[in-house]
């Protein structure tokens, strides 16, 4: 006979052990993430709030000017305002826009044609 004593672990099987090591590494890992989960659920990210903002458009103050022809024996006729400043033309303006403002303007007062334009 054999006198070795047995202990209760070799007495069950290879399979049924791991089979427990499995279920008790599930549980700690369930229990693991239960833990580090946050208590309230993270809150949706609101949408962005859009603001209607006014444009301003810019005012030009309206000054009625008369405009005159005047002319040289070098340059010929072209046209004057009452102080005898010239009225030019700036290429690099399109209609309906101005490329010279601040400073420029001035300098160089625009002339705008109001709605009922000249009047000779």
């Amino acid at each position: 006979m054999n006198t070795r004593t047995m202990n209760h672990r070799n007495e069950q099987p290879n399979g049924i052990r791991s089979h427990g090591r499995l279920i008790l590494l599930f549980a700690v890992g369930i229990l693991l993430l239960a833990a580090c989960s946050p208590a309230t659920p993270a809150p949706a990210i609101a949408p962005a709030v859009t603001q209607e903002e006014e444009i301003v458009e810019p005012t030009v103050a309206v000054v009625e000017s008369t405009v005159m022809l005047s002319s040289t024996d070098e340059l010929g006729q072209f046209l004057v305002d009452t102080e005898g400043r010239t009225l030019y033309l700036f290429t690099v303006d399109q209609p309906g826009t101005s490329n010279c403002s601040g400073g420029c303007a001035e300098t160089w007062p625009p002339f705008l044609l109001g709605e009922a334009g000249l009047t000779p």
